[in-house]
């Protein structure tokens, strides 16, 4: 079960763009990495997140690296995304941290199922307010909320506003569609 939490975790990830409109970036991943292994999920696995298909490869040092096709009107031709994934621990609390230019977009894992996996991405109402209070150091980027401090405080303020932090409203289903669990 932990293991295809793991895994899952990693693909939801790189899903962010089908979860939410609002992605809280930071320039370090949630908490401490969690390295995995062969002998927790398979080299190669393939999963489906909303209407989109992602090839994830565990990768040297126990990362992984997630792939997926997009359509682009202006070349009339598909291109390749990809994204590089830390799966991380705070607490007892799991996150997907997909890696984006100089930044990691943060998705809470909440649930996982046989073969699915539940992701939250951020409630923006809620970052908002903190930063408009001045409990939350951040800045606003189109749609996206950005933390550029340091580590200690990104942990520290996810840690303390884990319960009101992330949104049911924008959650994501993974669905492992080949690849094995082990």
């Amino acid at each position: 079960m932990a293991k295809r939490f793991f895994t899952l975790f990693c693909c939801l990830v790189v899903s962010v763009g089908a979860v939410s409109c609002t992605r809280f970036k930071a320039r370090h991943y949630a908490g401490e990495k969690v390295f995995l292994t062969e002998a927790e999920i398979s080299e190669e696995t393939v999963w489906e997140v909303g209407d989109q298909v992602y090839f994830v490869r565990l990768v040297e040092g126990g990362m992984l690296t997630a792939a997926t096709l997009e359509w682009d009107q202006k070349k009339n031709a598909y291109a390749m995304r990809t994204h590089e994934i830390v799966s991380s621990k705070l607490g007892d609390h799991t996150f997907l941290n997909v890696k984006e230019g100089g930044y990691y977009t943060i998705l809470r894992v909440v649930g996982a199922g046989d073969d699915t996996l539940v992701l939250l991405t951020v409630d923006k109402d809620k970052l908002e307010k903190d930063m408009a209070e001045g409990s939350l150091q951040a800045r606003k980027d189109d749609t996206d909320i950005v933390m550029d401090g340091p580590k200690e405080a990104l942990d520290r303020y996810i840690e303390s506003h884990m319960d009101t932090l992330f949104s049911l409203e924008a959650a994501a289903v993974a669905r492992l569609i080949s690849g094995e669990l082990k």
